[in-house]
């Protein structure tokens, strides 16, 4: 599911209202700032790959409920090359040597920018926009 739009609370609000009232309410709602993370740092923060502990990152955190990327069109390659295997088969390769994670998290997104724009000039992955925009609600 794709949020769009310019006001970052209200998409936060509905994509909260979402999860309250689908069949993940009773699963945590984890929310990942791509903007407030350094991009170096995006990566081993969703998968937990550069802990030393068995957290597992804000996937892992996520299980059961729904993963909420707030400004996804600030995902470096690396991570957009992760999520599209990530949702196709929902496992996640944390790397490391860890073994694979299975993924049961719903995933949500939102973008202040055109994200087909971002397609189109090379910067976004159009397979990952196009998995997250099965549903897409534009907001102003």
């Amino acid at each position: 599911m794709l949020f769009l739009g310019s006001n970052v609370e209200r998409k936060r609000l509905v994509a909260h209202g979402f999860h309250k009232r689908g069949p993940r309410a009773g699963g945590p709602f984890i929310r990942f700032d791509c903007a407030v993370r350094p991009p170096q740092q995006l990566a081993a923060d969703l998968l937990g790959a550069a802990r030393d502990d068995d957290r597992g990152g804000e996937l892992r955190a996520a299980q059961g409920g729904t993963l909420y990327f707030e400004a996804v069109h600030l995902l470096p390659a690396d991570v957009q090359d992760a999520l599209v295997p990530l949702i196709q088969d929902r496992c996640a390769r944390p790397g490391n040597g860890r073994p694979k994670l299975p993924v049961d998290v719903w995933i949500m997104a939102t973008s202040e920018v055109d994200l087909r724009e971002e397609v189109a000039q090379g910067r976004f992955r159009a397979d990952l926009f196009a998995l997250l925009s099965t549903v897409s609600i534009e907001m102003e």
